[in-house]
Parts: structure tokens; C-alpha cells; sequence
């Protein structure tokens, strides 16, 4: 875990950091932003190993035009939580 987390996954949280300061508002914190992009591929392991139970709650089948949906939901839910909506940058 150590080799594959410092190794790779390190690296690639900090250069996701570094891509998204710009856009971030002032006093977000790069512990925050961390938290913020953990969970969003939280969401993005969730939404696609639970197909049967969303799909099931949804009422919905995983075609084309409900993976759309999704990923403009995912988009949506993680732009307000790192205060992208408020700034003005999401949609």
C-alpha cells in the first residue's frame, strides 16, 4: 500500500491539487481539496461498482444517456463542494 500510495497515488493528488488551485476559492486548504477529490472518486468507484442498486433505486437502466446523467451529476455535486459554483466556474 505504502510503495503504490507514495509512489503513485501521491504524485497524482498533487498534481490534481496543483490543476485545480487556480480555480478553487482562497482559504481552501490543500488538505480540504485532498478530501474533496477523495471523495470524488468515491463517487465515481460507487456509481460504478453499485450499478444494480442504483439502477434499482433509480428506476433507471445503465445506458449511454443514463452515464451522461451521472457524470453531469458528479460534475455538479463535486464543483459545489470545492466552491467552484460560487465563484462562477461551473456551469
Amino acid at each position: 500500500l505504502e510503495i503504490v500510495a507514495g509512489e503513485i497515488q501521491q504524485p497524482f493528488f498533487q498534481e490534481l491539487r496543483d490543476l485545480l488551485k487556480p480555480f478553487v476559492p482562497e482559504g481552501l486548504g490543500e488538505q480540504d481539496l485532498t478530501l474533496q477529490l477523495i471523495s470524488a472518486f468515491s463517487m465515481l468507484h460507487f456509481f460504478n461498482f453499485a450499478r444494480e442498486w442504483v439502477a434499482f433505486h433509480t428506476g433507471r437502466e445503465y445506458n449511454q444517456e443514463f452515464k451522461d446523467r451521472l457524470v453531469e451529476h458528479i460534475t455538479d455535486f463535486c464543483s459545489r463542494g470545492i466552491g467552484l459554483e460560487s465563484k462562477g466556474e461551473s456551469k
